[in-house]
């Protein structure tokens, strides 16, 4: 038999994973103060662990195409702006 996932199968496997590991908020907090990640801000950026997983060129990228989106959503409102 072949294992194929659909795409309504996505919706149930997104929630069961968020489920399972985000929606915990007691869980999530206990974590972030075992780690020693309180206040929860960018000083996470420097955690060893999480450098050590830091992808600096694909980061720019994303960082570099989210900047265009947000240009091309600023000049589109401001264009409706402007017309409205």
């Amino acid at each position: 038999m072949e294992c194929k996932i659909e795409k309504t199968n996505v919706i149930q496997i997104v929630w069961t994973a968020w489920n399972d590991s985000f929606s915990s908020i007691v869980k999530n907090k206990q974590v972030a103060a075992e780690r020693g990640w309180n206040p929860l801000n960018y000083i996470l950026l420097d955690y060893p662990d999480l450098q050590k997983s830091m992808n600096t060129k694909a980061c720019n990228e994303h960082m570099s195409i989210l900047s265009k989106q947000a240009t091309s959503l600023l000049i589109y409102m401001n264009s409706k702006l402007k017309l409205g």
